[in-house]
């Protein structure tokens, strides 16, 4: 499957809207995230990615890295399952003030 960038944002942002809304659970968007994030990073089309864009992806990728969703196995420095979706909902901001030009956007939705 090969994607270009505007194939990859949505699809990368609809992840995380599904988790934000409830439709999947932490784990399922851990797994769908981390599977889609790499294969674009695996692939030859990585030097499409805007690099704003990047740089949120990127960062919500090490955010997973760090999200336990066992209690029993989780440390100080984890995160768990409500920090995981304020750490989504903060990147969402982000992208819709880069997709509309860090103007207030009343209602709209990435």
């Amino acid at each position: 499957m090969t994607l270009d960038f505007e194939a990859l944002k949505n699809s990368l942002i609809s992840i995380m809207r599904s988790f934000v809304e409830g439709h999947i659970t932490a784990v399922e968007f851990e797994k769908q995230y981390t599977e889609l994030w790499k294969e674009y990073r695996d692939s030859d089309k990585l030097h499409e990615l805007n690099k704003a864009f990047s740089g949120i992806f990127d960062s919500m990728f090490t955010t997973l890295d760090c999200f336990c969703s066992d209690a029993d196995l989780r440390d100080a420095d984890d995160l768990d399952e409500q920090q995981l979706l304020s750490c989504v909902q903060n990147a969402l901001s982000r992208l819709k003030r880069l997709e509309y030009g860090n103007q207030p956007v009343a209602s709209e939705k990435i």
